[in-house]
């Protein structure tokens, strides 16, 4: 398995990537650098079709997480590495609407893996503007895509989702870049 991440070049996300690589320099990763599109939003929009090319590129399974993330211990095996491995906001807390998560989404290289990306790419293709993480949810719900629920571990979220011993910490830099990306 291969961990993967990119950033938009000439956006503060590029600040990120270092520290990033620190973090994950005991896995096999790939960091992929693409020009920016000019919006947060269709930045984020790329996120299906730069994993669609890196599966075919890489030929191996893609634990993808978003680029501020820091890994903070080793990654477990996946449970069930026949098919994505997807978070859902409500697994976490049962108190908010069902919501996929989209910064770290593990997938598999194989038939269930390239189907989902397909799909996802064809969908944020025609509504290019939408938040990335949205278009993966509808695809997944309205394909019924066979898909297991990362344990609540795999993805820390800075002051929204703490978890004791987290493997993945997302640190929300969105919060500060997102108004900065031309």
């Amino acid at each position: 398995m291969i961990v993967l991440a990119f950033y938009t070049e000439g956006t503060p996300y590029e600040n990120e990537a270092k520290s990033w690589e620190e973090s994950y320099s005991s896995c096999e990763f790939f960091i992929v650098r693409t020009p920016s599109t000019g919006s947060w939003e269709t930045n984020c929009a790329l996120k299906p079709k730069i994993l669609q090319s890196a599966l075919k590129q890489l030929k191996d399974d893609i634990l993808y997480v978003d680029i501020d993330s820091r890994l903070l211990r080793p990654i477990p095996p996946i449970k069930h590495p026949e098919v994505p491995g997807l978070c859902w906001w409500n697994a976490y807390f049962n108190n908010y609407e069902r919501e996929l998560l989209s910064g770290t989404i593990y997938i598999p290289n194989n038939e269930a893996g390239v189907t989902l990306l397909d799909l996802w790419v064809e969908e944020q293709a025609r509504t290019p503007e939408v938040w990335d993480q949205k278009t993966l949810q509808k695809v997944v719900e309205t394909n019924k895509i066979p898909h297991d629920t990362l344990g609540y571990e795999w993805i820390s979220v800075a002051d929204r989702i703490e978890v004791e011993n987290p493997i993945i910490h997302h640190t929300q830099a969105s919060r500060k870049y997102k108004k900065d990306i031309k």
